[in-house]
């Protein structure tokens, strides 16, 4: 593959799915035969604990990147699934951000919170990966605006059977939008990815007729991700649903949206 790409997953809402999305495409991703590369930008950390056995020592994290500037080879980590590392994340990366506000503010404004950026992207050029994807806490903050400066698209996971708010979307696409104009011109927002949808109710088709309205049916992945109760259950055993059931809706749902990404990029 040749148009290698960072895929930031994003929503500044909590409870949509976003480590679940990350995780199960990046194991899509290595079904269909591509090195993939999770990055934990989320100081919950749920990204890493679906990608390593629970008695994995984490000797290094996102933490020593973003203080120590270490490399990013030496932090990373062989996940429990083919063809997916990670990099992993620590809850005390969330002391850092206080002084990353700090030593940022004072750059000038369209150099400010490129340190991610500038670790990852020449190391995925030269690296054999072909897809970093990002997962990132459920905030407009520091470690968000890092990821999104640092990401060629992003994928914003919507839950379905939830009053979502229209407005509260279109704010997450501004700051999109923002740093479009500010500090990453590659930025661009690949698709909206409604997730939990119930289709024995109505108001899953309502949410997706909403959204195809409000941003148009081309930003909306034609695929959804279903309501499934095997979600809960690969996640209380650290799996991915692809790992748990690889016949199940939920895992079929997550092939077809890998697909389409892999589809989008090398068109």
């Amino acid at each position: 593959m040749n148009n290698k790409s960072i895929i930031c997953f994003q929503n500044n809402k909590g409870g949509v799915g976003k480590s679940t999305a990350t995780v199960n495409t990046a194991h899509a991703l290595a079904i269909l035969g591509h090195r993939v590369l999770v990055v934990d930008v989320d100081n919950q950390c749920n990204a890493t604990a679906l990608c390593l056995p629970s008695s994995t020592k984490i000797e290094k994290s996102l933490y020593h990147i973003l203080n120590n500037d270490d490399p990013i080879e030496d932090v990373i980590v062989a996940s429990k699934y083919d063809r997916v590392d990670i990099l992993p994340n620590e809850e005390k990366v969330a002391g850092l951000e206080p002084r990353i506000l700090f030593s940022e503010t004072s750059k000038p404004k369209h150099e400010r919170f490129l340190k991610l950026r500038q670790a990852l992207r020449p190391f995925l050029q030269e690296s054999s990966y072909d897809f970093i994807l990002i997962d990132t806490p459920p905030n407009q903050g520091t470690f968000v605006i890092l990821a999104l400066n640092a990401a060629d698209f992003v994928i914003v996971p919507v839950e379905a059977d939830s009053a979502f708010s229209i407005k509260g979307l279109q704010t997450a696409i501004s700051t999109i939008k923002y740093l479009r104009d500010d500090t990453n011109p590659d930025l661009v927002l690949l698709r909206l990815l409604v997730n939990k949808v119930d289709k024995r109710k109505s108001l899953g088709k309502v949410a997706i007729t909403r959204l195809k309205e409000a941003f148009g049916e081309d930003q909306v992945f034609d695929q959804v991700i279903p309501v499934s109760s095997l979600f809960q259950k690969a996640e209380s055993l650290f799996k991915t649903i692809i790992a748990y059931d690889k016949k199940s809706g939920g895992a079929v749902a997550f092939m077809n949206v890998a697909k389409q990404i892999v589809e989008h990029i090398q068109c």
